[in-house]
């Protein structure tokens, strides 16, 4: 069984709720940390196969100095071969890392919240090219433009899931991890079918990713 670290990079209150749901439906080994705050002592005691970096109320474009040591600390991780999938400012922090553009998706800076329709552009795993997936979010920046080293996999708002051309990173703006707490009251979403809709099929895309390592 692969053991994932889950890495929170909570400013207000910890993804607890995401945490629990990915616990119980992934067929992994999850521990839980927060470097940000408490150093990397607990990623670096265990021997870990892939990191997930969730999402911040923190801005990438705010450029706190914890900002880069963690995203050098991922960096690192890739090049020994250790996959990282980044969701919302995780996707956001390891894009800039690799010399994307991130910054807010309207000059008025409002957040996004709901669901969004992404479309594949090309397969990854178990997800063919054209298949269309819906997800939580709750964001208000973006990867605005990719460098050189990323490529854009799927599509609902540009660069929504991105992948590395040579390291193993895969980055993803909305919520694939959302529990049902989360979806509804950061995501907003009210109706139960819509929440189970999301979970599926956010449970789909994470189980991909472990699948690819």
């Amino acid at each position: 069984m692969k053991k994932i670290a889950i890495i929170d990079p909570f400013m207000v209150s910890p993804s607890i709720h995401c945490f629990n749901h990915l616990v119980t439906q992934l067929p992994a080994q999850l521990t839980y940390h927060q470097p940000h705050r408490l150093g990397f002592e607990t990623l670096n005691t265990h021997n870990h196969d892939g990191f997930i970096v969730l999402g911040s109320a923190s801005n990438v474009t705010d450029n706190e100095a914890w900002h880069k040591e963690l995203s050098d600390y991922l960096v690192n991780q890739l090049e020994h071969k250790k996959s990282v999938l980044g969701i919302c400012f995780g996707h956001q922090l390891m894009a800039k890392a690799f010399e994307a553009e991130v910054n807010y998706i309207q000059p008025d800076q409002e957040k996004l919240k709901g669901t969004r329709v992404v479309t594949f552009l090309e397969d990854f795993g178990p997800i063919q090219k054209g298949v269309e997936l819906k997800f939580a979010l709750t964001h208000q920046q973006m990867v605005k433009a990719l460098s050189p080293q990323l490529i854009e996999v799927a599509r609902g708002l540009p660069h929504d899931i991105i992948r590395h051309k040579t390291l193993p990173f895969t980055g993803i703006q909305p919520h694939p991890e959302g529990s049902a707490h989360f979806c509804q009251n950061n995501a907003l979403i009210e109706h139960s079918s819509s929440i189970e809709k999301v979970q599926t099929d956010g449970l789909f895309f994470v189980k991909a990713w472990l699948g690819s390592f």
